[in-house]
């Protein structure tokens, strides 16, 4: 086979989607040669093929890329791939002059794409993919951790176990010790939650101070765990939890609203819940039930959950919270549009919000109060930067 027909696959990112893709092929008895991101047969399939190819594809989380935004997209994704393959060599290059110089265009125009089409940054998804090769390499069992820290451009066998547990939760020994089962499919109930405004605090108080508010949220989560819920992955302020239980997986979100929302100077949370199937595969999940989740948990409004109609039917007990019915939306790259039910905390009235970094002021006496109107701050500072904002007519998100 020459490989006449070229079709590129959307999230085909490591050799785990290699052996999956594989594994589709083989069951549609389709020949053809693969490597990261590519599929080559000797000529284009048959509609009827390609039809069952994007199904099978869609239900692992995967599809074909048809348009020239999308390969813009998966070049970006290939050379984040390739930067890390560097391992330790990478130190030599940044990751924008690398992805710049790869694909030959500005990289803020292709952060702005990135960021518009994946809603992630290209700086996180770097960090995702980073940590995705660590635990292949983990459960290859071939390398030694000192031997995975230089692969991956990691400075030390300490940094990489402290980032590590920052993203997984475990440590390297943990998660190998942990992941015997793979290839498991199950159904699951997901969430996964974000701080609102992370990015604007981020910028107006400092990494270091960001970096304090995740740890004080990682603990408020992990104390927020009911039943069997597990944080299974973490990566900046987002934060994936799964159970078996929709129930125990509700009441969790439930805690987690209510505790971040009584914690002065704090961010509000806002995420999404869904039951679906999914792909377990060394203590990492794949499906499009995965992808729906990231979508929903994006819309929801600060101090709010929403509930996809699959959760809520799962659910034994429909009426141990308050969920209000939002109708139907659509959700980016699913053609169905789906049931929407939202789980919120009420705030009490006297609690406000700073208008530039979005903590939340529970406490009026020790906070910065405008002179002219009703809003709070957590510091002069932002009160300052409020000013300057309105003089010049700039808006907060």
């Amino acid at each position: 086979m020459n490989g006449a027909y070229t079709y590129h696959v959307k999230n085909m990112v490591c050799e785990r989607c290699i052996v999956i893709v594989k594994n589709i092929l083989s069951s549609l008895q389709i020949e053809a040669k693969l490597a990261l991101g590519k599929i080559s047969v000797a000529q284009k399939l048959m509609p009827s093929y390609e039809r069952g190819l994007v199904e099978r594809l869609r239900s692992v989380g995967l599809d074909l890329i048809e348009s020239r935004v999308s390969l813009l997209i998966e070049g970006v994704k290939q050379a984040v791939r390739d930067y890390i393959a560097l391992g330790i060599d990478a130190r030599q290059y940044k990751l924008s002059g690398f992805i710049s110089s790869r694909l030959s265009y500005d990289f803020g125009y292709l952060s702005d794409l990135f960021s518009k089409e994946e809603e992630i940054t290209i700086e996180r998804y770097y960090i995702l993919q980073r940590m995705e090769k660590v635990k292949e390499l983990i459960a290859h069992d071939q390398l030694t951790l000192s031997e995975i820290s230089y692969e991956t451009g990691f400075s030390s066998v300490h940094h990489l176990s402290a980032q590590f547990k920052k993203f997984t939760g475990l440590t390297p020994s943990q998660y190998k010790a942990a992941g015997n089962e793979i290839n498991q499919t199950q159904t699951i109930a997901i969430l996964m939650a974000d701080l609102s405004g992370y990015s604007a605090l981020t910028e107006t108080h400092g990494a270091i101070s960001a970096a304090d508010l995740i740890d004080k949220y990682v603990e408020i989560v992990q104390d927020c765990l009911i039943g069997d819920s597990r944080l299974v992955e973490r990566v900046g302020d987002e934060v994936m939890i799964v159970s078996n239980s929709p129930d125990h997986l509700l009441a969790t979100a439930d805690l987690i609203i209510k505790k971040t929302s009584k914690v002065n100077n704090f961010l509000r949370v806002h995420g999404g819940l869904h039951y679906g199937e999914v792909v377990q595969r060394n203590n990492s999940y794949f499906g499009s039930a995965i992808n729906l989740t990231s979508r929903i948990a994006k819309k929801a409004s600060p101090g709010t959950f929403w509930c996809s109609g699959e959760f809520v039917d799962a659910l034994q007990d429909k009426v141990q919270l308050s969920l209000t019915p939002l109708g139907k939306h659509s959700f980016k790259n699913f053609t169905e549009e789906k049931n929407i039910i939202e789980l919120s905390s009420e705030l009490h009235s006297s609690i406000y919000v700073d208008p530039v970094c979005h903590m939340l002021i529970l406490n009026k006496e020790t906070a910065v109060k405008h002179p002219s109107d009703e809003h709070y701050f957590c510091s002069a500072e932002c009160l300052q930067i409020h000013k300057s904002a309105i003089n010049n007519s700039i808006t907060f998100n």
